[in-house]
């Protein structure tokens, strides 16, 4: 599986100094400094380039992410699975409350 690297700041600078240009899938939350934690909100992925899905969401309202990349989308859509349902899938807190939608005819490894 995947290994998640982070986090970092979800701004620019950073972002395009940090996170390669591949398939992979991401984390995003908000950075509690003052208890050394980020609090996780919203799981996602890119199938082609994390960098650019990661710009796009700068500026928004999180304000740190995590990362791993992916060999291929269908390996970043099982990473992203397996990190949704570990966050609590549609029952947990996270603003992407609906299931991971797959790249083609995938399985999600956790609900097969």
């Amino acid at each position: 599986m995947a290994e998640f690297l982070g986090p970092i700041l979800l701004d620019q600078k950073t972002v395009r100094s940090r996170v390669p240009r591949l398939a992979g899938a991401f984390a995003l939350g908000y950075a509690r400094p003052q208890e050394s934690a980020v609090f996780i909100s919203f799981v996602g992925r890119a199938d082609t380039n994390l960098q650019a899905a990661l710009l796009e969401r700068s500026g928004g309202p999180y304000t740190a992410c995590f990362w791993a990349v992916a060999a291929s989308p269908e390996l970043a859509y099982a990473a992203e699975c397996k990190l949704w349902h570990e966050m609590g899938g549609p029952e947990g807190d996270l603003d992407s409350a609906v299931h991971p939608v797959p790249p083609g005819d995938v399985c999600c490894p956790i609900c097969e």
